[in-house]
């Protein structure tokens, strides 16, 4: 079988600017998907070092709206007490353990280990506790979830 060159050029414009996937070019030229994987490394072609962050088929992706309302709808999220060193003063309290650690620049899963009840972790300096809102917060949670979806599609509709 002949050996089939695949210029840097041609890989660029396809895999990068045309947003093909490696299987596509890979058809294109008639050789094997691991043949262009290793020029893609040869080449430094990957997706992520040129800001690419989806393939053109990806029906998922999502604007800022619909990104909002899915962290407000995450059923299983756990709200968290932010609490001082020694546990005595409550700090804050977040939505989400994500919110938690992506607002003190933490990791997700140190601050899921602090609310275990058997051990006592700490996480940046901090306690964190769940937060199990009583009925009467939970209600006006709820409420403002509502009012803020309603909102929404009040713009939607009048846009």
């Amino acid at each position: 079988m002949k050996n089939k060159t695949i210029s840097k050029e041609w890989l660029q414009k396809h895999y990068l600017e045309l947003n093909w996937t490696r299987q596509m070019c890979a058809d294109k030229r008639k050789v094997k998907v691991h043949i262009i994987d290793d020029l893609i490394r040869k080449h430094m072609l990957e997706k992520w070092r040129h800001g690419v962050t989806h393939k053109v088929h990806n029906k998922a992706v999502r604007s800022k709206s619909l990104n909002n309302q899915v962290k407000l709808n995450q059923p299983h999220r756990k709200m968290v007490e932010q609490w001082n060193k020694s546990g005595t003063e409550l700090i804050k309290i977040h939505a989400s353990i994500n919110s938690a650690a992506n607002t003190l620049n933490l990791s997700r899963e140190h601050i899921r280990d602090c609310l275990n009840p058997n051990k006592k972790y700490r996480a940046g300096g901090y306690m964190f506790k769940e937060h199990k809102p009583n009925k009467t917060n939970h209600k006006q949670f709820l409420i403002r979830k509502y009012n803020y979806e309603v909102k929404k599609a009040f713009e939607k509709v009048s846009a």
